[in-house]
C-alpha cells in the first residue's frame, strides 16, 4: 500500500433539529459509572418533533476525548449531544448503533438526549460515555476500500489545537488517514513503533470536525483496534533506531526502492538524523510538520541531517535506494537535539517621520 493513498470522505452535516420544547418534562437521570441502560416507551417525554426521549447528564473535563455509545435492537437509534461549551452534536446510528465522538473544550456537564430517528418508536437501549479511547471492530459489513481494505470512518468535533492520534490493533496491520484543515494524512509505519501501533500529529486551525480513517495495510485484514486522541503532541525524548529491508518487496519512487516512516512531533523540535546502508549508499529526505523539505547530505555509507520541526504536525522520513534495483540493510537512527521555542524575531520599529532614530549624526 502506498504512503500516500487517496480516498475521498464524507462530510458529516449537524442536523441540530431535535430540541426539548420549552417547559417540557424532560425524564433525566445520572449516569452510573459511565453506562447506563434505559426504555423508550409512548409513555416517555417528547421532542417538539414526536419522538420519545430520555436525558443523561455526565461530567467532563477540557482535553477529554469523550466517545458516546447508543446501543439497541428496537429502534433506530439517535443520539443529541450538548457537551458544557453549548455545541450541539446530532447522530443517527447506522444499523444498531450511533456514536458521537469529541474533545471537550471546557469542563463540565455533558447532556445526553437518547431518542430515535421517528415518531412511534421504542424500545430497550443502552448508553456508554466513554473518556480516553474508541474501541471498534473492522469485518464484514464494513466499508471496503477500492483497493479492497475493510475501513471505517470515526467523525470527532474537537476545538482548535494540537492533537496526537493513535491507532492500535493486536489483529491486523493498523493504516490511519487523518482528514483535517481539507487535507489528507496518511501514516502505515511509525518511526521504530509497535507494528501494531500507528500514530499521527496534526494542529487544528479552527473549532469543527475531522475525520479519522481506521483501515488495514493488507486485504482481507480484520478484527478488533482502539482508536486514542490526546490534546497534546509530546516532544522526542529518546532516541530511535529503525532497521529495515530495501528490496523488490517495496514501493517504487523515482525508479528507486523506497521506505517511509513517520513521527508526530511538536513544532520547535531539533532532531539529529543518520542512515547507514550494508554495502550501498541510501538517501533519506525529511517533510517535516509544516511541509518543509529538507535533503541528506550523503556519505561513503549513508547519509545525514539535521533539521527543526517547523509546526506541530507529522513528521515523514522518505528513505531511498541509490538507482534501480540497488538495496539491502538499512539502520536509520532519529536523536533529540533540542526544543525550541520558536518565537518570531521582533521586528525593529522604524522611527515616524521627525523622531530620533538613535543613529549617530
Amino acid at each position: 500500500m502506498g504512503v500516500w493513498r487517496a480516498w475521498w470522505v464524507a462530510v458529516w452535516a449537524l442536523l441540530g433539529l431535535l430540541v426539548t420544547p420549552a417547559g417540557a418534562q424532560v425524564a433525566e437521570e445520572e449516569v452510573s459509572g459511565l453506562t447506563t441502560h434505559g426504555l423508550l416507551t409512548t409513555a416517555s417525554t417528547r421532542l417538539s418533533t414526536g419522538e420519545s426521549a430520555d436525558i443523561v447528564y455526565a461530567s467532563v473535563r477540557a482535553g477529554e476525548f469523550v466517545t458516546v455509545t447508543l446501543t439497541t435492537h428496537a429502534f433506530v437509534p439517535y443520539l443529541i449531544v450538548t457537551p458544557a461549551e453549548g455545541q450541539q452534536i446530532d447522530q443517527r446510528g447506522v444499523l444498531d448503533q450511533a456514536v458521537v465522538t469529541f474533545v471537550a473544550s471546557i469542563d463540565g456537564p455533558l447532556q445526553v438526549i437518547v431518542t430515535t430517528d421517528a415518531p412511534g418508536q421504542g424500545g430497550s437501549y443502552h448508553l456508554a460515555v466513554r473518556v480516553g479511547e474508541f474501541n471498534g471492530r473492522l469485518a464484514k459489513g464494513a466499508t471496503v476500500l477500492e483497493t479492497g481494505e475493510y475501513s471505517r470512518v470515526l467523525p470527532v468535533w474537537v476545538p482548535a489545537g494540537d492533537y496526537l492520534i493513535t491507532l492500535e490493533s493486536t489483529d491486523f496491520d493498523p493504516y490511519l488517514i487523518v482528514h483535517a484543515n481539507r487535507s489528507e494524512l496518511n501514516v502505515a509505519h511509525d518511526l521504530a513503533g509497535k507494528r501494531q501501533m500507528v500514530s499521527a500529529a496534526v494542529h487544528v486551525s479552527e473549532p469543527g470536525q475531522i475525520a479519522v480513517q481506521v483501515t488495514t495495510q493488507t486485504k482481507g485484514q480484520a478484527g478488533d483496534y482502539c482508536v486514542c486522541i490526546e490534546a497534546r503532541v509530546p516532544p522526542l525524548t529518546v532516541e530511535r533506531v529503525q532497521s529495515g529491508t530495501l528490496g523488490a518487496d517495496d514501493w517504487v519512487l523515482g525508479g528507486a526502492w523506497a521506505d517511509a516512516y513517520s513521527l508526530p512531533l511538536p513544532a520547535g523540535q531539533q532532531l539529529a538524523v543518520s542512515l547507514t546502508g550494508a554495502g550501498y549508499q541510501p538517501t533519506i529526505e525529511v517533510y517535516d510538520g509544516g511541509g518543509r523539505r529538507t535533503e541528506s547530505v550523503t556519505h561513503e555509507r549513508g547519509a545525514s541531517l539535521t533539521f527543526t520541526n517547523s509546526a506541530t504536525g507529522t513528521v515523514q522520513f522518505l528513505i531511498r535506494g541509490p538507482g534501480p534495483n540497488v538495496g539491502g540493510g538499512y539502520v536509520l537512527t532519529v536523536s533529540p537535539v533540542s526544543l525550541e521555542a520558536l518565537q518570531p524575531r521582533p521586528t525593529p520599529e522604524t522611527p515616524a517621520a521627525g523622531e530620533d532614530s538613535g543613529a549617530a549624526e
